[in-house]
């Protein structure tokens, strides 16, 4: 996305909380300038400038540790942001999730290999776990996530001081509901 934002004439600042991923993305980038640095989300507020827009998708917004981490990160951002700026965020719906007590996604088959993924309710997070299996070996790996609704996310954007705030069920403007495939957020300063 960093790499297509400048393409397109966008100055861009990443950030990469792991070095090896942070390099990656440096790797890729070679005839557009992209500022890439290994901070976390919760680190934003150290960046000296202010920005246009800021996105966060991918479900990455669900990976700080709890409401209240959600709530500070939204409230840097917002001060990060140029007037008239705008925050654009994507996660899951968590209301499916929260529903059910077996949430897994369809098993993406290729030639060569195959990829699961699936959510388990732990107390108050929900455990996200992916599983790639190719040439007869398996690697497994686990992450606890913060289960972030619309009803939780949507207030504390307001509180945030975001003048408007819109949701999307996709990145074609398609109506949110709770049966939408994402919650796409678009939060002007």
């Amino acid at each position: 996305m960093a790499l297509f934002l400048s393409k397109e004439g966008f100055n861009v600042t990443a950030t990469e909380p792991e070095e090896t991923m942070a390099n990656q993305i440096r790797e890729k980038v070679t005839d557009h300038p992209i500022h890439v640095f290994t901070k976390t989300m919760q680190q934003i507020g150290e960046f000296e400038e202010t920005f246009d827009g800021i996105y966060c998708i991918g479900n990455t917004l669900v990976h700080l540790n709890n409401l209240e981490e959600v709530n500070g990160f939204l409230h840097q951002v917002h001060r990060k942001l140029n007037d008239d700026g705008v925050f654009i965020c994507q996660i899951v719906i968590f209301e499916k999730v929260l529903n059910q007590q077996d949430f897994a996604f369809p098993i993406i088959q290729k030639e060569n290999f195959k990829f699961k993924r699936r959510y388990d309710i732990s107390e108050d997070k929900v455990l996200f776990t992916t599983a790639i299996t190719s040439n007869g070996q398996s690697i497994s790996n686990t992450t606890s996530l913060c289960p972030i609704t619309s009803q939780q996310l949507l207030p504390i954007l307001k509180n945030s001081g975001f003048q408007t705030i819109e949701t999307y069920g996709d990145f074609e403007k398609g109506p949110y509901s709770a049966n939408s495939p994402a919650l796409i957020v678009v939060a002007r300063k």
